[in-house]
């Protein structure tokens, strides 16, 4: 059985010359709920490597998560580093520019990856913060 969630990506921003993405994740809009567990991910790609190198912290875990991911198989998947998960990795399918889901998988106990969860994102539109 895989669960479901629904994700709303917000605010993004590039910075370092288009090198790095800034963007912010909420549980539900935060224009429903103000107080929705939010996150916030830093991803720069590696063009050596040829991946995404991403720095993820959020209000529901407070530890800083490292994250890759890259082409395989012509699907982006996603792993953690650190720390350490090495029972985890996600897969990313695109349904259209404002629609997109995260599959995260888990190994059984024969060692195979299993589907666990499923987010459901959608991009909502955000302003701009002023410092």
């Amino acid at each position: 059985m895989v669960a479901a969630a629904t994700g709303y990506a917000g605010a993004m921003e590039r910075l370092l010359g288009g090198m790095t993405i800034v963007d912010e994740w909420y549980n539900t809009d935060p224009g429903v709920n103000p107080d929705t567990p939010r996150g916030v991910n830093v991803r720069m790609f590696d063009s050596e490597d040829q991946e995404w190198d991403m720095m993820w912290i959020a209000t529901a875990g407070r530890q800083v998560q490292d994250l890759r991911a890259k082409m395989k198989d012509g699907v982006l998947t996603m792993w953690q580093v650190y720390p350490e998960r090495l029972n985890f990795k996600a897969e990313f399918v695109i349904e259209d520019a404002d629609h997109w889901a995260r599959i995260g998988y888990g190994k059984d106990d024969a060692g195979q990856w299993v589907k666990q969860f499923k987010l459901a994102a959608t991009r909502i539109a955000c302003e701009r913060m002023e410092e």
